[in-house]
């Protein structure tokens, strides 16, 4: 597996979270990870790589770069999108789409229970985990298979209010979806302002194993997976 990684910035998401990430792919004994800070410094053949993993907030990229993204996935490719990438580039449509849905808020950083929301998805076998991070609300705005919901935790165990919302009416929040696009895949998952949350085994095991079925290669992220 070729794993390349577009990461930046400084605070959102920090240098440490940015080395908790890269430590873990590194632990995935790939043939190669390579690292570029921005969609525009793409390499020039994107057919060399199973999978482009997203970890940046950005405010735009060229349209060429989006739309280089989008073929690469198209034509067989896989994405594994993290936390403020859904926040970035929120005035070009066609890369919101591509990832499934658009930031729509979020409240302060906080417990939340994952939850598995199928029990035929790529994460089948993984349990429901705690994190403490910054959750976002979206606009799903493409055909998306959630995996993981995320609702507020509370220390007896029950959902608790967010900032706006009252505890028991709010539907689950969609934390961790798939989609497929064309010949190739897109995995999004929230959690990963904090490099706590990566950090957090159980979370690395998701995020292992989104990022083997976005990559279309054997599971080898924790517990059995789906092809």
């Amino acid at each position: 597996m070729r794993i390349l990684l577009v990461d930046s910035g400084l605070f959102h998401p920090s240098l440490l979270a940015r080395s908790r990430l890269l430590g873990l792919l590194e632990e995935t004994k790939c043939e190669q990870i390579h690292r570029v800070a921005a969609l525009s410094a793409l390499p020039r053949d994107l057919s060399a790589w199973n999978v482009i993993v997203l970890y940046f907030h950005a405010a735009s990229a060229p349209e060429a770069a989006v739309a280089r993204l989008e073929s690469f996935v198209r034509a067989g490719g896989g994405i594994l999108a993290i936390h403020a990438a859904t926040a970035s580039f929120k005035k070009q449509t066609a890369f919101g789409k591509l990832l499934g849905g658009y930031f729509a808020g979020h409240d302060a950083v906080g417990e939340y229970l994952l939850e598995p929301a199928s029990s035929d998805s790529p994460f089948a076998g993984l349990p429901a985990l705690r994190v403490r991070d910054e959750m976002y609300f979206h606009e799903i705005v493409a055909d998306i298979e959630i995996a993981f919901t995320a609702r507020p935790w509370s220390p007896h165990g029950q959902a608790a209010g967010q900032r706006g919302r009252q505890p028991g009416v709010n539907p689950p929040i969609p934390a961790v979806w798939t989609r497929r696009v064309g010949a190739g895949r897109v995995c999004y998952a929230c959690p990963g302002h904090r490099a706590a949350t990566l950090d957090n085994a159980d979370y690395r095991r998701v995020l292992l194993r989104g990022l083997y079925w976005a990559a279309g290669v054997e599971d080898r992220g924790g517990g059995h997976g789906h092809s």
